[in-house]
């Protein structure tokens, strides 16, 4: 028995000196992923036409206007501007609409709105997922008030929607 129990260690020991192993590492770079984008299938109501006086002096409010989405593996914060300080004009013409006319606010904020300027404002801050995570999909609300003191045409303002990490 002692014989037996001896040859199986031999073998047992031949046998682990026999196996083989080989191995790799698997290396994974994550990069910083910030993206936002206007809600796919959501129509903007971003026409704001000022046909009576009362309108141009009352101004005109849209509740949930735009909306926008976002998407990171961080948490974030949305920022907006005006790209200009003042509207573009067709036909082109002496008055000059500045882009403060415009505020804005995260629906139904309660900080209020805020009035566009050409530097960087925050609307919303929000955590890292999907665009189906909680906050990360919100809409936006306009009111515009012009007055009566622009000539009557077409006046267009880029809006800027900037998003970066928090």
């Amino acid at each position: 028995m002692k014989t037996f129990i001896t040859l199986m260690l031999m073998s047992a020991a031949i046998l682990a000196k026999c196996q083989t192993t080989a191995s790799h590492q698997v290396t994974v770079n994550v990069s910083q992923v910030l993206d936002i984008r206007f809600h796919i299938g959501f129509t903007p109501n971003l026409n704001f036409n000022f046909n009576t006086a009362n309108r141009l002096n009352n101004g005109i409010e849209r509740i949930a206007a735009a909306a926008l989405q976002v998407r990171s593996n961080k948490s974030w914060m949305i920022s907006v501007k005006a790209q200009n300080q003042f509207f573009d004009k067709i036909p082109a013409g002496p008055n000059s609409m500045p882009c403060s006319i415009v505020k804005i606010r995260k629906t139904l904020a309660p900080s209020g709105y805020f009035s566009l300027s050409t530097v960087d404002q925050q609307l919303s801050t929000g955590n890292k997922g999907n665009w189906d995570v909680l906050g990360n999909y919100f809409t936006m609300d306009y009111d515009i008030t012009p007055g009566l003191n622009y000539d009557e045409g077409t006046y267009t303002l880029p809006v800027v929607f900037t998003i970066t990490a928090n």
